[in-house]
């Protein structure tokens, strides 16, 4: 899953990768090495290397932005763009999200965020338990990111019809009209000021829209604006 570890032992691995990229970075490897690296992985073109260069340089705490880069590089590999090894089998929905929501409560208290939860109980649905499980963090890294002080982050799960509901909202700033219909490309981040003093990689939410695609999906902006944002994801699902 996506985001940070949840032991002890995880914590102390991701510190340790912090300090040898960063010594890395710091001691010779460099930044374009590491850049050229994943861009290579992730079948990046020059184009896009530039994009990840931009992202790289204008973050805060390199070795962690690093890490995380290789991680979603890694993901984005593994479920981007024409991703066919995709395993399907009736998943409990509801304990998904409320073990993701679980997973992710480390990393809301780290950032003084109140994080809330409204899943309805017996949502199944035929997923790759693994890829929703990246998706719904991503999701829950993103309004952690971007909501303002104090950051507020909810997360519904729910059913309309033959369909699953999944809503998580921030209380940001909102998104601009012009990023709205960008934010999903890969390596993308808007131009605003939150974003630019914002750490991250541009992948987290083009990981999102390929992995509900994969599952005959949509994802979406449904309200944006001074309150906050709300991304809404609808799959196929029943209730049992």
């Amino acid at each position: 899953v996506a985001g940070e570890a949840t032991d002890e032992a995880g914590v102390v691995e991701v510190e340790d990768a912090d300090v040898e990229v960063a010594d890395g970075v710091e001691g010779g490897v460099g930044v374009p090495g590491l850049v050229a690296q994943f861009g290579e992985e992730a079948g990046v073109g020059a184009e896009g290397l530039g994009e990840l260069r931009q992202v790289i340089d204008g973050a805060r705490g390199v070795g962690k932005l690093v890490v995380e880069l290789g991680q979603q590089t890694d993901e984005a590999t593994r479920f981007g763009e024409g991703w066919t090894e995709i395993h399907l089998e009736d998943t409990d929905l509801s304990r998904l999200v409320e073990d993701s929501v679980e997973t992710f409560r480390r990393r809301a208290l780290a950032a003084s965020a109140l994080l809330k939860a409204d899943i309805s109980p017996d949502i199944h649905a035929e997923v790759d338990a693994e890829a929703m499980a990246i998706m719904i963090s991503n999701l829950l890294e993103n309004a952690v990111k971007y909501g303002d002080d104090p950051v507020t982050v909810e997360i519904d799960l729910s059913m309309a019809g033959n369909r699953v509901v999944l809503e998580v909202g921030d209380n940001g700033a909102g998104i601009s009209e012009e990023d709205v219909g960008l934010i999903f490309g890969r390596f993308y981040r808007g131009g605003d000021e939150m974003t630019r003093t914002t750490r991250g990689t541009g992948l987290g939410l083009y990981l999102v829209q390929q992995i509900v695609e994969a599952h005959r999906g949509k994802v979406g902006v449904v309200s944006t604006g001074p309150a906050g944002t709300i991304f809404r994801v609808t799959i196929p699902g029943f209730e049992v």
